[in-house]
Formats: C-alpha cells, sequence, structure tokens
C-alpha cells in the first residue's frame, strides 16, 4: 500500500510506466499475475496521520477486503503531518499514529522523509531518530544511480547496501505529439564498482582526523554499547580520538585554540559526509569508510 501525499501529478505514468517496463516481451500468464499483484495507490494531499489514521486503517481494509498488507509507505512524513516536524508532542503523536497502523495491520510502515540541510540525518525532533526500527538513506550520485544503505538497525546489522538506476520509458503522447515520459527503478550489478567513497572528496584535515580516528579506535577501541542509535561496530571516545589526533597533528604550528576549531571543523565535516557516527561521547566509522 502507497500513501502518496507528494508529487500526485506523475504518479498516474509513473504506473504506467512501470506496467510497460515489466510487461515487456512477457507471455500472457505472466502479464496477468503482475497486474493481480496486491498493490493499492491511495493519492492523498490533505492527510493529517494524526487525525486520520482511524480513517485510514477503515479505508486500507476496505481496499485490501481482509487480504494480509506487508507494505505501508507513506510519501511523504512532512505533507502527512499536520503540525511541527520539530516539535516533541507533534513527532509523538505521529510516532503514535504510524505504530499504530503498524499493529493493526502487523506489517512494516515506511516513512519517506527527507534530510536536513547539512545531509546528516533527518530533518525534525530527535524522537523519530529513537522511535525508528530502521533508517535507510537513498541519495543520487552525479552519474544519475540511486545507493541505499541501512545506517541504522535496530536488531540487525548495518550497512547493507543497494544500487539502482532510474531508466526513462515513454509512456504515451500528448495532444501535441510529444511524449510523455516517466522512470522505473532498474537493479544495479556490480555493487563495489558503483558504490560511492565517502571519504574520496574530504578535505585533507577531514582525512587526516579519519586516519587517526582509526588509530584511536584500533589501540583503544571498545565494543559499543546495545543501543537504538549505535551499530554493532567498535567506538572509541570523542576524547580518546581528540587525543589521538592532536598527537598525530602536533608538528603543523598551529594554536590550541585553532587546533580546538580545526578538530570540530573536520568532526563536522565527517559526520556530515556519512563517514562517521557520533552518539553521546562515543564516534565509530561507518561500514564502508572502514577500509
Amino acid at each position: 500500500m502507497h500513501i502518496a501525499c507528494e508529487g500526485v501529478r506523475g504518479l498516474g505514468a509513473r504506473k504506467e510506466a512501470w506496467w510497460l517496463h515489466h510487461t515487456h516481451g512477457k507471455d500472457a500468464q505472466a502479464i496477468t499475475q503482475i497486474e493481480d499483484a496486491p498493490f493499492q495507490l491511495c493519492k492523498n494531499t490533505a492527510l493529517d496521520l494524526i487525525k486520520d489514521v482511524g480513517r485510514v486503517i477503515d479505508d486500507i481494509g476496505e481496499q485490501f477486503g481482509g487480504k494480509p498488507i506487508k507494505v505501508i509507505t507513506i510519501d511523504t512524513l512532512n505533507r502527512s503531518l499536520r503540525g511541527s516536524e520539530n516539535k516533541d508532542e507533534d513527532m509523538s503523536a505521529y510516532i503514535r499514529a504510524a505504530v499504530q497502523l503498524a499493529d493493526h495491520f502487523q506489517c512494516v510502515v515506511i516513512l519517506i522523509h527527507h534530510c536536513g540541510h547539512n545531509e546528516d540525518r533527518p530533518r525534525g525532533h530527535s524522537s523519530l531518530l529513537g522511535s525508528a526500527d530502521c533508517m535507510i538513506e537513498a541519495k543520487k550520485d552525479a552519474g544519475g544511480f540511486v545507493f541505499t544503505e541501512v545506517e541504522e538497525m535496530r536488531d540487525g546489522p548495518s550497512g547493507a547496501f543497494t544500487g539502482s538506476r532510474l531508466d526513462v520509458v515513454e509512456v504515451g503522447k500528448d495532444t501535441n505529439g510529444n511524449p510523455i515520459t516517466s522512470c522505473v527503478i532498474s537493479p544495479v550489478d556490480a555493487l563495489p564498482q558503483n558504490r560511492p567513497d565517502r571519504s574520496a572528496s574530504l578535505p585533507p584535515g577531514a582525512q587526516i582526523a579519519l586516519a587517526n580516528l582509526k588509530k584511536a579506535i584500533a589501540a583503544e577501541g571498545k565494543d559499543a554499547p546495545p543501543s537504538n542509535h549505535i551499530p554493532s561496530t567498535r567506538a572509541a571516545d570523542i576524547e580518546t580520538w581528540r587525543r589521538y589526533h592532536y598527537a598525530g597533528t602536533a608538528a603543523d604550528g598551529r594554536t590550541p585554540e585553532a587546533r580546538k576549531k580545526a578538530f570540530q571543523r573536520d568532526r563536522e565535516k565527517l559526520q556530515a559526509n556519512g563517514v562517521i557516527g557520533l552518539d553521546a561521547e562515543l564516534v565509530w566509522i561507518v561500514a564502508d569508510a572502514r577500509d
């Protein structure tokens, strides 16, 4: 079940493109199976999930007629929230409504949400981070490939990675005879070759800070405690990292205050690029940046 609160005007073409792409060259039996896939699309630009969750449950139940539901996707959190995503009470009420959906249908509820301006965490109140069972980041690189990575998993490992691309499909012609196009998602093979290197574009100072963090973790690291916010990995105290970094850059001639500001700047750069994770006084290296 996909609840579309954003990009509604293009969904008709997107659905047609998906059908054309997946039925091309298939026999009648395969096409029938595709057409009978248990998928429902709800276009709703005025959803208030907190207020309307009971009606949403009734509507979904009616559409599926008692059949089991595996996934409900809401696109986007912001467009289905009548309140502020930055307020504790509004975000907490929204999370309770999403959990009510998941509990009622015994399914996964996926909330499509945007990152903040520095792209190192989702927008809005921190209660969202604490309530999510899993956080998956999706990004598109300069070559047009789309990558997803499990940033945090409550009861499993982080770091799972996929790659895909958007392929253009012509779905018809407009009244002037111009093609109407949309996109479909196609998987990408050979993920290691296409996977973006998060640390390759870092400035020299941040790369040195990362190298010194690796030294700190190797020498004095510890297993991160079980947490909803920290993956199962080795981590170091921030002060331990700072000590190793200051020792490793002692000959650069900067004043203590300049050194302090540079460390803060490099730490923020590493976090914003998804190379490191921070929680309270612990810091760790994200899986694909460890080598």
